[in-house]
């Protein structure tokens, strides 16, 4: 038989067990939790990661790129130029070819 004491305290007890494995319960639920959310968060990590390198060597290619661009721009400016200069100073020639005789 149960003493009237522990009858009126087993319920409460009961109870107390219930919500003491309940939260154990829940922690692990936690843990688990968190475990999954640091593995995804280190996978997300990685991503930004390799996409941010992969967009700063597209970035620095590019960039290459449009320096070629420039300097070849400039080299045919250039060659534009000394063939404008050629001209003109052919031309030159031969505006004081005629003076140069008479002198």
């Amino acid at each position: 038989m149960v003493s009237p004491a522990l009858s009126q305290w087993l319920p409460v007890i009961v109870m107390l067990l219930a919500i003491w494995f309940g939260l154990l319960y829940n922690n692990k639920r936690l843990d688990d939790f968190k475990d999954l959310l640091r593995a995804e968060v280190g996978r997300s990590k990685a991503e930004l990661q390799a996409e941010g390198a992969r967009l700063k060597a597209e970035l620095e290619a590019e960039g290459l790129r449009s320096e070629q661009r420039i300097l070849q721009a400039i080299a045919e400016l250039k060659a534009e130029l000394k063939a404008d200069i050629q001209g003109l100073d052919r031309r030159l020639q031969r505006l004081e070819a005629p003076l140069l005789r008479t002198s």
